[in-house]
Parts: C-alpha cells; structure tokens; sequence
C-alpha cells in the first residue's frame, strides 16, 4: 500500500496543484469545476470531504480501469489527493479514503485532515 501510495504521491506533486498553494478555496472551487467535485470543508475541525463519481461506474482516474486494475490501486489515489492538499494548505495532512468505485462504492470519497498529519 505505501509503495502505491508513494506513486500517487508523485502524480499529485506534478499537477495544478501547486498554482493553489497557500489557497485552499481556490483549490477546492478548482476541484469542483475540474472534476465536478462534492467538497464539504469543516472549517472548526479542519477537515474536507472530498468525493466524486465517475461516468459508467469506473474508476475517476484516466490511468485507472475497473478492467485493468486491483481495487488496491485506490491507494494511489490516497497518495495523490494527500500530497495535493499537502501543497495546497503547505503543510503535511492525513487523507483517509473512505469510499471507492473499485472496491464497489458508489462513488470515490476521502477525508483529509489538515490539521494533523500521521
């Protein structure tokens, strides 16, 4: 799991990411055009829900297909939405995956933690 996280990771860090740093409404109006997002910030506990679904019930990712990969590689995902944040608020943070269309959700969700890193 570390080790695909690790690859989601990179991914996030070489994304638009980096135009929102020290910007969190920005990114989150961002994820919400880009990938027609739900986001639900909690300000007062510093936390954000973040969850979308995908088109014909597969994977959100472009490099992912429910035919071509283990649920397990959700944790790239996991990878890739941390490191974002972690841009985002410039600090680390704790993302939490939470529901996933490859592990037979409805759709993908995480909970991120900005205030407390693991």
């Amino acid at each position: 799991a570390a080790i695909i996280e690790e690859v989601g990771q990179f991914c996030g860090g070489t994304g638009f990411a980096g135009q929102f740093a020290g910007n969190l409404d920005g990114f989150i109006a961002e994820l919400q055009q880009r990938w027609k997002a739900q986001v639900e910030h909690d300000r007062e506990r510093g936390v954000v829900r973040l969850s979308f679904g995908s088109a014909g019930g597969d994977c959100h990712c472009p490099l992912m297909s429910k035919a071509t990969v283990p649920p397990a590689a959700c944790r790239c995902s996991v990878g890739s939405i941390r490191q974002m944040f972690t841009i985002v608020a410039q600090r680390a943070v704790q993302c939490e995956l939470t529901e996933a269309v490859r592990q037979g959700g409805a759709r993908c969700a995480f909970e991120i933690g900005l205030d407390s890193a693991s």
